[in-house]
């Protein structure tokens, strides 16, 4: 595996160099750009190995709670003529990348988005072992269903075993956000079988995106970085911060030589909504509750405010109060 380090917040183990990794995570905070990084590191393998990008094959899949087995590995129909019923296998993302690469010595890379989302076990099934490699192979060839074995070759009709096994030019990358709980465990065993490669927030690359709020216009690299400051203060998570894409650059109303603009009420449904719900709403009335502004009445004081009171006739007054109180200016 190369030489390894842990990472201080998330005890993650990470290769210090790039080399073969079959199964990585790229893993890092909400917003964090994981889609880009992943297919940066494509790019960067792909130079690294001066292969070609017709001489390599990408499959893509999304992992959420309802994920299974039938919609990831294969699911089976029977069909019934002149009272013969015979079982067909529709071959889903896995078997058809994992068909791609056993098929030509080329590489292959299957891609799973939100890989937390998901129960892994349950989804690999019979296959999950196979993630236990070697040498990029795996060390446990699993036995497969005859009906199976025929539907990825028909020439194993009638054979009596058949045996697969993850070849070398299988690849299998996936993302994961920190900060949102897995809906189903990941534990040890798990973690083990992957490479982890740790995205960091990069808010260098938004500097010109601007925020209209009122008659103001915030810069979201400013706000970006009081907003992490006060997650932080109040929470001392580093894995609760959001990142630069955040916010979709794409979904704005305007664009200006340099600045992309967004309105008010896109930031307020879209990054205050996130606030609210993570960390204030549950936290309402207590001192872990950051969904406040000072209180003009009273030196020191601080009024709250709830995420509804934001599209009152007053919500871009008192957003603007929260940002001043975080320590963001207008520009």
């Amino acid at each position: 595996m190369g030489r390894l380090k842990i990472t201080r917040d998330t005890k993650a183990v990470i290769p210090m160099e790039y080399k073969d990794k079959h199964q990585t995570i790229f893993y890092g905070s909400p917003g964090c750009a994981l889609d880009m990084a992943i297919h940066k590191a494509i790019r960067e393998w792909r130079e690294q190995k001066k292969i070609d990008e017709k001489d390599f094959r990408l499959f893509h899949t999304t992992f959420h709670p309802a994920t299974t087995y039938d919609h990831f590995v294969s699911s089976e129909k029977t069909h019934t003529h002149k009272n013969i019923t015979t079982l067909e296998y529709n071959l889903k993302v896995f078997m058809r990348a994992y068909d791609a690469a056993r098929s030509k010595d080329t590489p292959v890379i299957l891609i799973i988005k939100d890989i937390h989302r998901g129960d892994v076990p349950k989804i690999f099934g019979e296959f999950y072992s196979l993630l236990d490699r070697k040498n990029g192979e795996s060390e446990h060839p699993v036995e497969t269903d005859h009906n199976l074995a025929v539907a990825l070759d028909p020439s194993a009709f009638g054979t009596s075993k058949t045996w697969i096994s993850l070849p070398r030019n299988f690849y299998i990358w996936a993302t994961m956000t920190t900060g949102e709980e897995p809906v189903f465990p990941m534990d040890h065993a798990f973690q083990r079988k992957w490479f982890w490669e740790y995205v960091p927030i990069n808010i260098e690359n938004v500097r010109n995106f601007d925020i209209e709020i009122g008659h103001n216009f915030y810069r979201w690299y400013d706000i970006l970085k009081a907003i992490n400051d006060v997650i932080f203060r109040y929470t001392h998570s580093e894995e609760q911060l959001i990142g630069e894409s955040f916010i979709d650059e794409d979904k704005n109303y305007g664009i200006g030589i340099w600045v992309i603009l967004w309105k008010s009420s896109d930031f307020k449904n879209i990054v205050m909504r996130h606030l609210w719900y993570t960390f204030c709403k549950d936290n309402y009335g207590t001192e872990k509750n950051f969904f406040r502004y000072q209180d003009p009445q009273s030196k020191g004081a601080t009024v709250e405010f709830t995420f509804l009171q934001l599209f009152t006739s007053k919500g871009d007054s008192i957003l603007e109060k929260f940002l001043d109180f975080i320590g963001c200016s207008p520009v």
